[in-house]
């Protein structure tokens, strides 16, 4: 059974503020340190877990056994996640094939070092086996990283839920009409630059006026095809002047196969232009 926990918009301080288990990294999203200083708009497709601030769901949850072939399959898989996160992999996808089989991915931030990926990723596999205990498929969001597992080979498609969309809090002030449409431009040229992209992720800014720019930031998973990868961005770009994001300052809408981010400050520094 899915679940679904809506929030207030809240500065991301206050979600910050008791935060336990801290460790090196800062528990909230992932895709990966696109979604910092944004606040949660009212559709968040996942639950978080209050010990580490982490996103996840747990969906179409089954009655097998605890020890059933494919709960052992899970845990394998799980280990090969972690495993394979030392070896200075950024994203990596295996299958734990037999009689039931399951499919994982993870996926860290490109900016991460090898340490941390591995780290984040250890972490998220225990979380993720936790949490998720009868769940057919799952996934936890980090800020540093993804793991997901699913009996679904889901690898090269488009996948669209679970959902987490964030706003900035500020609306713009100025042209708004003239904004949103420069957002949507700068948007689109990076959906298209990031389609025929090698690690399919693309950033820029462009001049809102002479004084002001706006920066953009999108990203999907590298096993995507250029085409679906232009796919998933569009519709998460078509979001931002419909649902999450409109007149405001910076917006940011997440899927497990690709990541959008928009403001009006530099918050992707060791990328943006």
């Amino acid at each position: 059974e899915s679940r679904c926990i809506c929030y207030p918009a809240l500065p991301l301080f206050v979600l910050l503020k008791n935060m336990g288990s801290f460790h090196f990294f800062l528990l909230l999203l992932t895709f990966f340190s696109l979604f910092v200083h944004t606040s949660p708009s009212p559709i968040i497709q996942a639950a978080i877990d209050q010990g580490t601030k982490a996103y996840y769901n747990c969906t179409r949850n089954s009655t097998f056994a605890a020890y059933s072939s494919y709960r052992s399959n899970v845990k394998t898989l799980l280990d090969f996640l972690s495993s394979n996160s030392t070896n200075n992999a950024r994203f990596y996808n295996t299958t734990v094939s037999s009689k039931d089989t399951v499919y994982g991915s993870f996926l860290c931030r490109i900016d991460t070092t090898p340490k941390h990926c591995q780290e984040c990723v250890t972490q998220a596999a225990k979380l993720i086996s936790s949490l998720c205990k009868n769940a057919t498929e799952a996934i936890v969001w980090y800020q540093v990283c993804y793991v997901r597992y699913s009996d679904r080979r889901f690898f090269s498609t488009v996948e669209e839920s679970p959902k987490l969309s964030f706003m900035n809090d500020k609306d713009y002030v100025g042209n708004v009409g003239r904004f949103n449409n420069i957002v949507w431009d700068m948007m689109n040229d990076l959906r298209s630059e990031a389609a025929s992209a090698s690690n399919k992720s693309a950033d820029k800014s462009v001049n809102i006026t002479d004084n002001q720019k706006a920066y953009g930031y999108v990203r999907c998973l590298p096993y995507l095809s250029g085409e679906n990868c232009s796919w998933c961005l569009s519709d998460a770009i078509a979001e931002i002047p419909t649902g999450c994001c409109r007149g405001k300052s910076g917006g940011t809408i997440i899927y497990p196969s690709c990541g959008v981010r928009y403001e009006l400050y530099q918050f992707h520094k060791a990328h943006i232009r």
